[in-house]
């Protein structure tokens, strides 16, 4: 079944754009307001204590996004080492006329 060049750039484009949009998709941000109901009602201790558990609570989401990072980064490096390596294996023995070669030569 040969394809024509329309329906070839058609489906280039089509992949393009698939991983593009896959690339910009992601969660809606989610922004707290300044205010919230019944902060008037609370004292400065008990917002400053709020803010402090906010912190933390970023602090050790932060923490959990910097280790997945790291376990993405150590993942990609062994695969890259496993995985490209077997690209380079030659099945076939095609380095045996070299070999002779060098025999041939020295």
């Amino acid at each position: 079944m040969q394809h024509n060049s329309f329906t070839q750039k058609a489906i280039c484009v089509l992949l393009v754009w698939a991983i593009f949009i896959t690339g910009c998709a992601g969660s809606a941000p989610n922004p707290v307001d300044r205010y919230m109901p019944g902060d008037e009602k609370k004292s400065c201790r008990a917002l400053f204590a709020e803010i402090k558990d906010l912190d933390n609570n970023i602090a050790v989401k932060n923490n959990k996004i910097k280790e997945r990072d790291t376990w993405n980064v150590v993942f990609f490096i062994t695969g890259f080492l496993v995985i490209v390596p077997w690209f380079l294996i030659d099945c076939k023995n095609s380095y045996k006329p070299f070999h002779n070669l060098k025999s041939y030569l020295f």
